[in-house]
């Protein structure tokens, strides 16, 4: 059997130590003695295999960061600020709630005057807010749009296509 027939057939990962292998799930059935074997006789090149997914992966993952960073900018600026009105008027509510004679310091930057700067930032977050839906429908038009704007696609043709498919999701499902 082969290093990766291996790894996908028992569930292997890398173990946080990272010089173990860890079953993820049960197999189903037990393992023989010779499978067993096998897989001891395996486990330097299993590991080898499993760290060079996981370098790949964590590979994956820093470009895809970089991309977004070079093709949404002032992407943080923009979600710190909506943090922080959140985060504000979660406080005043609970202020008024308990019934406080001091309210919470209102926070001084602008998301309007930030989403006019950062437009592209501005539709990245509004295809995660579609992308983070409980329907189904809405959260993939959401996940497309915004994957698109992060490899650089036009932000205004992203929004319009995602709008589109959620508009014709709806359609079709009027009466359902």
């Amino acid at each position: 059997m082969e290093i990766n027939e291996m790894i996908n057939n028992y569930r292997l990962e890398l173990h946080p130590d990272g010089d173990k292998i860890q079953m993820t799930a049960a197999v189903g059935k037990k393992m023989s003695k010779s499978e067993m074997e096998a897989l001891k006789s395996a486990k330097p090149e299993i590991i080898a295999e499993l760290k060079a997914r996981k370098d790949a992966e964590i590979k994956t993952r820093e470009e895809a960061a970089a991309r977004l960073a070079t093709n949404v900018p002032g992407l943080e600026i923009l979600a710190d600020a909506r943090a922080k009105w959140d985060m504000y008027y979660e406080a005043q509510r609970a202020a008024i709630e308990r019934g406080a004679v001091k309210m919470p310091q209102r926070p001084v930057e602008d998301v309007k005057a930030l989403a006019e700067q950062y437009p592209v930032a501005a539709a990245y977050l509004k295809a995660q807010a579609y992308e983070d839906a409980t329907n189904y429908a809405k959260s993939e038009a959401g996940r497309k749009a915004k994957q698109a704007i992060a490899d650089g696609a036009n932000y205004s043709e992203a929004l319009a296509q995602m709008e589109a498919e959620w508009q014709a999701h709806c359609d079709k499902h009027v009466w359902d």
